[in-house]
């Protein structure tokens, strides 16, 4: 007989676990009960090592599970660091949030009435269906340097439903420990929600028009909202609001990135600046967002996406000082375009520009600026 191992399926992936210890690979096989699969061909092996503890042993199969997942899937799904949960219907929330803001927990507590999607990542295809991703649930337990890993059955969790799964809603998940009362549910605006989901995506760079992806989604799932809260128990009753269309909130956006064959604006002094070429740039309600070749993400507001704009449309000096003027008026000096110009230098200093001169062709040195960066 070979080595025991037993299958699962993460978001999509069937990832093979195999151990000489199997009486311990029979309690990793409980743990994971909802998502294991039958003897079909796999797709990535994880072997267990049997000298480490179990439990560090069971937390590092979660991890390396979940990264041979978002390496199979890159370019192909949007990946999203979030607990999921789905109603009766396989409507979707996905409750996004960075490690620490108490993703487990909230899944714990309303996979008690909403059927558990994951509390890891909630993978979506391009038709918004989302792909489950039921592991075993990380649990810290007091004096251990380790997560205790619980499977979703042993804990009560409910099931899927018996409908195909689809997201319905981005749901940022804010615990505040100073918030009193019930849970709050906010509209958030589509700018300032890219700016705290980026970081929380897997391998962004890797898809088309990432922002594009991003923004269209909140639009067909009623924009994305906030959902602020103390304790877990007020969520459930919150998530139920939301699911009903509480916070939900329509906004148009556009698509801003450099026109390759217009893209050049010149200076009185001969000199030219060239918009970079960006992965995807986003415009809604008066603010951009900006998501750099490298994953940084610039948040453009007050007169930046009006500058940004006109950039990527080859608008000189003089066509994008009257733009300004037109939105916002003269600058109190009356020097608008002196103004304009320390602006178009933060550009060039967070890597948004480059300098074109005639004599001396393309000039690009700019330093890094504050930005957020995508996730994994």
């Amino acid at each position: 007989m070979g080595t025991p191992f037993f299958r699962v399926d993460s978001i999509g992936v069937n990832v093979t676990v195999t151990c000489t210890d199997a009486a311990f690979l029979a309690s990793l096989q409980s743990a994971w009960e909802p998502a294991t699969l039958p003897d079909t061909a796999p797709a990535a092996a994880r072997t267990v090592d049997p000298l480490m503890s179990e439990e560090e042993a069971a937390q590092l199969l979660t991890t390396e599970v979940t990264l041979s997942a978002l390496q199979a899937q890159r370019g192909n799904l949007l990946m999203l660091h979030a607990a999921g949960l789905a109603d009766d219907h396989g409507r979707v929330a996905a409750l996004i949030g960075p490690s620490g803001r108490g993703k487990t927990t909230a899944a714990r507590t309303l996979a008690a009435h909403f059927g558990y999607v994951t509390d890891e990542t909630v993978a979506i295809t391009a038709e918004d269906r989302v792909l489950p991703y039921r592991k075993p649930l990380s649990v810290i337990v007091p004096g251990s340097p380790y997560k205790v890993q619980l499977s979703p059955v042993s804990l009560g969790l409910k099931p899927l439903p018996d409908a195909p799964l689809t997201l319905s809603h981005l749901v940022l998940l804010d615990r505040r420990e100073s918030h009193e009362g019930t849970a709050r549910i906010e509209a958030v605006p589509l700018v300032e929600a890219l700016t705290e989901i980026i970081p929380q995506t897997s391998y962004l760079r890797e898809l088309e028009r990432p922002l594009q992806w991003l923004a269209a989604l909140a639009e067909r799932t009623g924009g994305v909202v906030r959902i602020v809260y103390a304790e877990s128990h007020s969520l459930p009753d919150a998530l139920q609001a939301v699911l009903d269309g509480a916070g939900r909130h329509d906004g148009e956006w556009a698509a801003v990135v450099p026109d390759a064959e217009l893209g050049v604006a010149a200076e009185g002094d001969g000199e030219s600046l060239v918009p970079l070429t960006v992965l995807d740039a986003v415009e809604a309600e008066g603010q951009t967002a900006v998501l750099q070749s490298d994953g940084m993400l610039q948040h453009l507001q007050g007169v930046g996406p009006v500058l940004w704009r006109g950039l990527c449309r080859g608008e000189s000096p003089d066509q994008l000082t009257a733009r300004v003027e037109e939105a916002f008026g003269p600058a109190p000096d009356g020097d608008t375009a002196a103004a304009l110009r320390d602006v178009l230098e933060a550009f060039w200093q967070s890597g948004l520009l480059s300098r074109v001169s005639p004599a001396e062709g393309v000039q690009e040195d700019p330093a890094a600026g504050q930005s957020v960066a995508a996730g994994r």
